[in-house]
């Protein structure tokens, strides 16, 4: 008897739905190409820290994780809204509704 494994029906255990500019905004599961990617990041800048290049960096993160999000709108958020997204999108299900839901 054959067994299948179908990934197809593997999907995020929560949707995630960032709401900006009054556009709704669904949040992409994390590739293992994406995690890789911000690894090699981070180490990038734990050996040679740069202000810039953080931000850079979790712009793109944050990038990813909303690809719907025009990058315009990314670099127009405040210091609080950007680490606020980021710290919400990583939480898991237990920390859920930091921002509260309409």
């Amino acid at each position: 008897m054959t067994k299948m494994l179908n990934l197809d029906a593997v999907k995020p255990k929560t949707e995630r739905v960032l709401k900006l500019k009054g556009q709704e905004h669904a949040q992409a599961p994390l590739s293992v190409g994406d995690f890789i990617d911000n690894a090699r990041a981070s180490r990038r800048l734990a050996e040679k820290p740069d202000l810039v290049e953080e931000f850079e960096l979790v712009l793109g993160m944050v990038g990813r994780s909303f690809p719907t999000v025009p990058e315009t709108d990314l670099r127009a958020l405040t210091f609080e809204q950007l680490s606020t997204i980021l710290s919400w999108s990583q939480t898991d299900e237990s920390a859920e509704d930091a921002e509260g839901k309409e």
